[in-house]
């Protein structure tokens, strides 16, 4: 869902299509093509403007003004996408899953190993690596 609430969007089972609707209405607003070779992800930039998609390889970036395709980020391997809730920001990888914290100050990710990592999101330097899961902190 957008940061205001108006828009909501999904990405089919297949990982071929996004679809957006309005979220008032339930009016279907666009469906943008997207690449299935993997895991898919969505996000909406933090003030609603962009969309971003992916589906394992490649992000595509479309206006959420027109639908139309802004930028393609390349890849390989981006699987996982999230936003950054204070600023413009998008975070990618190939992770499991992935995140910034609310201030977007820092960025967690976790992958599928079980590992996890934190990041300082505005230098970019590790902040810590989580412990493995059977480990005694």
């Amino acid at each position: 869902m957008s940061s205001d609430s108006q828009l909501v969007a999904g990405i089919d089972k297949e990982g071929t299509v996004a679809h957006v609707w309005s979220a008032s209405t339930g009016t279907p607003l666009a469906e943008l093509r997207n690449e299935a070779l993997g895991m898919s992800s969505l996000a909406f930039s933090s003030e609603g403007r962009w969309l971003a998609t992916t589906g394992g390889n490649d992000v595509r970036v479309f206006d959420t003004r027109t639908w139309a395709l802004a930028t393609t980020i390349p890849g390989p391997r981006i699987d996982a996408l999230s936003r950054d809730p204070s600023g413009p920001r998008l975070l990618t990888g190939s992770a499991e899953g992935d995140a910034f914290s609310p201030d977007g100050r820092l960025a967690a990710a976790a992958s599928r190993d079980g590992a996890e990592q934190l990041w300082d999101a505005t230098s970019r330097d590790r902040a810590r690596m989580a412990p493995d899961p059977g480990d005694t902190v």
